[in-house]
C-alpha cells in the first residue's frame, strides 16, 4: 500500500525506518549518545523537500511504515535543461536486503509513475547502500559520478597553519561570473546529476548559472571586499562564491553554503563546500588552498564548527592535499540519473537548451 506524507513526525514507526540509514552525518562530531540527533537531521530534511514541493512516499506493510521515497524539484535543472527536474533525497527500507531492494523498487516505480513524461530524476547514494543502488539500475537509473565526501571539525582553527601561496581572494558578484576565463569552469560532468553527456557550450553555461544561484545574496556589482561580503553573511546570507586572482584573471573558484536545518537537528552549524576548481595551468600552485582556507575562514566567522567538502573520487592529489589540512573521509558518494529510462543524447539536448 502506497501513501504520501504531507508532514513527517518522529514517532515509533518512523524511528524504526530511519534506523536502517546506512549513512549517519556527522555523527562522529556527536558522540554515540546523541545518535538520535541524526534522525531528527534526516526528519528535517524530509520535511524541507515536502514543503519545497515535493513527495515522501511511503509503503506500509503489517500496519508498518516499511519502506519511503523522498523526492524534490530542482528548480535550477528545470529552468536550465526546459525539462522537468527532480531529486531522489531519500530512500529507506526495512527488512533483509533482498526484501528492501523489492520495496524500494516498488517506491521508484511509483514515484516515476506519477511524474510528468520525460522528467529527468537524480538520485545521491551512499556506495555502501548496495540495495538501493541495484534497485535505482534496475528502474533505468546509470551511474553519472562517484565523490568522495570530506569533513572537518572547525573548532581548533589549525588550516591557518597550512602553507599557501599568495592569490589575492574575492567574493563574486552574480554578474562578474559571465566575465571570468572558461578553463577556471573545468568542472566534471557528473557533479550535479543531471549535467551528464551535456554538449561543452550548454555544460558550460549550466555551470554559470549554478555559481550565479551561490553569489547572488551578495548585493554588490562588482567583486567586493572581504569585510564587506562577511557583513553581508551574518545578516542571514547563508551561500556565497569566492574567487582566486592571479594578476587580474579569476583562475580558482570555490562556493560554499550553510545547512540551516543543521543547527537545529545537531545543535551545531554545518557548511558544505560544493565546488572548489582550479584553471588547469594552475594546478599545484596552491590555488586550491587559499580557496579552501578563505572559505574556512567565512565559515568559522559566521558560527560553521563542521565543513563538508565533496571531491571527485579520482581526484586523488587534491584528496590528499586536503586530508593534509585536516579533513578526513566520511563516506563515498554515487549520482545516478534518469531520463525516461534512457540515457541523455547529446543533440537532442542541444536542440533543448538552442
Amino acid at each position: 500500500m502506497f501513501a504520501e506524507l504531507l508532514t513527517v513526525e518522529r514517532n515509533d514507526l518512523m524511528r524504526d525506518l530511519l534506523a536502517t540509514y546506512p549513512y549517519k552525518p556527522y555523527l562522529w562530531a556527536l558522540g554515540k549518545e546523541r545518535e538520535g540527533a541524526v534522525d531528527n537531521y534526516i526528519l528535517s530534511q524530509i520535511n524541507e523537500a515536502v514543503k519545497a514541493g515535493g513527495i515522501a512516499r511511503t509503503y506500509y506493510l503489517d500496519g508498518k511504515v516499511q519502506g519511503l521515497c523522498v523526492i524534490k524539484p530542482d528548480h535550477l535543472a528545470t529552468r536550465e535543461l526546459n525539462i522537468r527536474s527532480y531529486r531522489i533525497t531519500h530512500l529507506l527500507a526495512m527488512g533483509k536486503p533482498d526484501v528492501q531492494m523489492l520495496i524500494k523498487n516498488l517506491l521508484i516505480r511509483e514515484t516515476l509513475r506519477t511524474l510528468p513524461k520525460n522528467s529527468c530524476v537524480v538520485a545521491r547514494c551512499p556506495y555502501s547502500d548496495l540495495t538501493s543502488i541495484n534497485a535505482l539500475e534496475s528502474c533505468g537509473f546509470f551511474t553519472t559520478h562517484t565523490a568522495l565526501v570530506l569533513a572537518k571539525d572547525l573548532t581548533n582553527n589549525d588550516w591557518l597553519t597550512t602553507p599557501a601561496e599568495d592569490y589575492e581572494v574575492t567574493p563574486l558578484d552574480p554578474n562578474y561570473i559571465d566575465n571570468f576565463d572558461e578553463s577556471v569552469l573545468d568542472i566534471p560532468e557528473g557533479v550535479l546529476g543531471w549535467d551528464v553527456n551535456l554538449p561543452r557550450r550548454v555544460l558550460s553555461k549550466v555551470h554559470r548559472d549554478w555559481l550565479r544561484t551561490y553569489a547572488a545574496p551578495t548585493p554588490v556589482t562588482a567583486v567586493q571586499s572581504k569585510a564587506t561580503a562577511s557583513a553581508t553573511k551574518s545578516n542571514g546570507v547563508n551561500q556565497a562564491v569566492f574567487a582566486a586572482v592571479d594578476h587580474g584573471r579569476i583562475v580558482g573558484i570555490v562556493a560554499e553554503r550553510t545547512k540551516p536545518y543543521a543547527s537545529h537537528a545537531f545543535g551545531f552549524n554545518v557548511g558544505s563546500i560544493d565546488i572548489l576548481t582550479t584553471a588547469p595551468e594552475y594546478r599545484g600552485n596552491g590555488v586550491a588552498t587559499k580557496l579552501l582556507k578563505e572559505s574556512l575562514n567565512q565559515f568559522a566567522q559566521n558560527g560553521v564548527r563542521v565543513a563538508e567538502l565533496i571531491v571527485h573520487s579520482s581526484d586523488g592529489v587534491q584528496s590528499h592535499s586536503y586530508q593534509e589540512m585536516g579533513f578526513f573521509t566520511v563516506g563515498t558518494t554515487l549520482t545516478l540519473a534518469y531520463c525516461g529510462g534512457k540515457q541523455p543524447d547529446r543533440a537532442k539536448l542541444a536542440r533543448i537548451r538552442g
